[in-house]
């Protein structure tokens, strides 16, 4: 009888304490093997899905940053084992994208592209309108309070 230990990457891992062996089967790929060492039968699973997994590169868009500049437009060329996603840099480095900022981008989609530069205009006149308030606070006139407080001791 085998005993569940864990599920690992989609392939339940059992020990039969009978032969004393360590199984892996999976339901989705139709697949079973058996080892001695639990290290051998994670490493059996982590190659058969490496020479199974037939993925294909994806472009996706940043929603947060509507410029078309770095970061906003990345090719996903592979996935690690442990989930986080390998996508290719302008200089066609490989780089990790990390998970915390996978909830940043979108599968891209060319019609938001009229979207983004809408954005990035509407955020160039925020720049604008910035700047101005900043030019503005820089005219008012009196005196700080530091400098008041400093007369009061």
């Amino acid at each position: 009888m085998r005993v569940l230990i864990e599920t690992y990457r989609g392939f339940e891992i059992s020990f039969d304490p009978t032969d004393e062996k360590f199984w892996y089967l999976s339901e989705r790929y139709d697949k079973e093997s058996s080892s001695k060492s639990f290290t051998a039968i994670k490493k059996a699973v982590d190659d058969f899905i490496k020479e199974n997994k037939d993925f294909k590169p994806f472009w996706i868009e940043n929603k947060l940053k509507s410029s078309f500049g770095k970061e906003a437009k990345l090719k996903i060329i592979g996935i690690r084992k442990d989930g986080i996603l390998v996508y290719e840099n302008e200089k066609g480095e490989k780089e990790q994208l990390p998970k915390h900022s996978e909830g940043d981008y979108l599968i891209y989609d060319a019609s938001n592209d009229n979207l983004r530069l809408e954005i990035a205009e509407l955020e160039n006149k925020v720049s604008s309108i910035h700047k101005e308030i900043t030019a503005l606070k820089a005219k008012q006139i009196g005196t700080p309070l530091t400098e008041y407080k400093q007369t009061l001791i």
